[in-house]
């Protein structure tokens, strides 16, 4: 071997060696400053991959999500769910409202406690029992098969909420390959890629995930392409603005077997419009709220739209209730969401817990 070869493997050997030590110091270090672990992508950090839905939550699992905007402890429950932290515990046999949503209902940038579901179960009281089933990234489509397989292992809500966003026009077509979706061909709406293609977790990505340094820096990694390919699927859906076509059939396939599902078990099925910031900063209204609204009238579904007790609420200032960097709803925004929707569940429940009897 060549003094020049040895001197580069020499070098070499040092450079590999000299990362490996940084990169264990930085583990370290993040560690000893956060004895919980700090996530920064809630979907790949405290979900699990599932044969049928894709994803869902971690069962019993703890961490940080942490975030330009905030800083929080999140816990999940045995089956995976937000776990629950409100002051008033339901009553045996209290009628169940099951809440099912994506990032929205999961809490994003919140505490347990402090998820308007939360504070509906606190406002409601010991006679109801509020359940949250927002798992992350989740569309309409998955939430209605989520819902499907709750009432095969024995779930009997009296009530279930949808919560909607707009980006569930589009999150019902992705052709994702590990989650399932529609596939609109003209008027036919099929269901597709159920259950998903199997997918596996290399002793690599369970490494990458319980490493506080590394779920970081895959993250930086695939942040530029998640971005780009809700780029793409917002400009197949929202056309000029307008919801097109294919995005309007998927909904209304889900809402159609929704309405089934609910009604075959006695269920009261309600959307609900969860507001973006722009619909509470504007006086009119979006494409997407104007495409709910026509769809749920179409197939007779209950539409609760928070948009204009945001509006008043906010006074012009919408920043009340939103991150200043992020789409999502700050604690206040899940306060004032959990005290409007438990005012509406009041006065129905008396007649759902007699119904019961």
């Amino acid at each position: 071997m060549s003094e020049r070869t040895n001197r580069w493997l020499k070098n070499l050997a040092a450079l590999t060696i000299s990362t490996v030590l940084c990169f264990a110091a930085a583990e370290v270090a993040l560690r000893v400053i956060s004895p919980v672990q700090t996530f920064v992508n809630p979907a790949g950090s405290f979900h699990r991959p599932d044969p049928e839905l894709g994803w869902t939550g971690t069962p019993n699992w703890k961490a940080r999500f942490h975030k330009v905007d905030f800083d929080v402890l999140v816990e999940s429950d045995a089956n995976g769910f937000r776990a629950r932290r409100a002051t008033v515990e339901p009553a045996p046999g209290s009628p169940v409202i099951a809440v099912l949503g994506d990032s929205f209902t999961w809490g994003w940038g919140v505490e347990n406690g402090s998820v308007f579901t939360d504070v509906m179960q606190n406002e409601l009281g010991a006679g109801a029992d509020v359940r949250n089933f927002g798992v992350n990234a989740y569309g309409t489509l998955q939430q209605l098969l989520l819902l499907q397989r709750l009432l095969k292992e024995g779930l009997r809500p009296s009530h279930v909420l949808v919560m909607f966003f707009n980006n569930d026009f589009y999150n019902n077509l992705d052709d994702d390959p590990w989650q399932p979706s529609l596939a609109v061909n003209g008027t036919n709406v099929v269901l597709r890629n159920y259950p998903v293609a199997r997918r596996s977790v290399s002793p690599l990505k369970q490494l990458v995930k319980k490493s506080y340094l590394l779920s970081s820096i895959g993250y930086a990694i695939n942040f530029t392409k998640a971005r780009q390919r809700v780029r793409e699927l917002e400009g197949r859906t929202f056309e000029d603005g307008i919801v097109a076509e294919a995005p309007r059939r998927a909904m209304t396939y889900c809402l159609k077997e929704l309405v089934a599902v609910c009604a075959a078990t006695d269920i009261r099925l309600a959307f609900v419009y969860i507001p973006a910031f722009s619909d509470v900063q504007m006086e009119g209204t979006s494409h997407a709220r104007e495409a709910l609204h026509a769809l749920c009238d179409q197939e007779g579904v209950r539409l609760v739209d928070l948009t204009g007790d945001f509006r008043e609420a906010a006074a012009g200032r919408p920043i009340k209730f939103y991150f200043p960097h992020d789409a999502h709803w700050n604690e206040d925004g899940h306060q004032l969401a959990g005290t409007i929707l438990a005012g509406l569940l009041k006065r129905e429940l008396p007649a759902a817990v007699r119904a019961g009897e």
